[in-house]
């Protein structure tokens, strides 16, 4: 591919950790280039041929990036941004469109339809390879965030120190509607009403509170 020298080709990002790729171009000389250079650079990559094989592969096997031609026969760029959105993944998916295309109207469209960046072909090597890391540091973090809420949810519904089930995750206590529906079937009155005191605030204003009487 022209402009995508090897000059930056040793680079490494996010030190051993590797990240998976989809490249996904209908050129087999593109293809096989950007695998090696994005193989390099410590990516691992599944490259495709077209849209659709694109496509087939994410809903397969989760992939942290897509990098992928705007114009091929069949499913091209845009269709696949969007249908890649359209998707209930269990990760995002950072979409980088590979074109020819660079006017304002061209970006707005891909973005439009679901691209994350844009790479113009011919742009060297190190570019490419930068706005990449990008794309890993983005799914690296969401990758963290989702996994510090799952381990929230965990928490919420067990013990930290015995692993046990909190009462506070019980089923009376998790789903009141049950009790609602059971009171219903059985004809007994359903209440919530909690057995405390209700609380009356006072209706007496501050201002009342702290009434002084001035004389002359």
């Amino acid at each position: 591919m022209p402009g995508l020298d090897s000059t930056a080709t040793h680079l490494r990002f996010f030190g051993s950790s590797a990240c998976e790729v989809i490249v996904v171009d209908d050129d087999d000389d593109v293809r096989a280039h950007l695998v090696d250079l994005l193989e390099s650079a410590g990516y691992r990559v599944r490259p495709v041929a077209s849209g659709e094989d694109a496509l087939r592969a994410v809903d397969q096997s989760p992939c942290s990036i897509v990098l992928c031609d705007w114009e091929m026969p069949g499913m091209d760029g845009l269709a696949l941004c969007r249908s890649i959105r359209e998707r209930q993944l269990v990760n995002y998916v950072y979409v980088v469109m590979l074109t020819v295309r660079a006017s304002h109207d061209d970006v707005m469209l891909g973005l439009n339809a679901g691209a994350d960046d844009f790479v113009v072909k011919g742009t060297p090597s190190a570019e490419l390879l930068a706005r990449l890391s990008v794309g890993r540091r983005i799914a690296g973090l969401e990758a963290s965030l989702r996994a510090a809420i799952e381990e929230s949810r965990r928490l919420a519904m067990t013990d930290g120190l015995t692993g046990a089930r909190n009462e506070a995750s019980s089923p009376a206590i998790r789903r009141p509607t049950d009790n609602r529906a059971r009171s219903s079937a059985e004809g007994v009155p359903f209440t919530t009403k909690s057995s405390a005191p209700a609380f009356r605030p006072s209706i007496t204003s501050s201002c009342e509170a702290r009434t002084v009487s001035i004389t002359t």
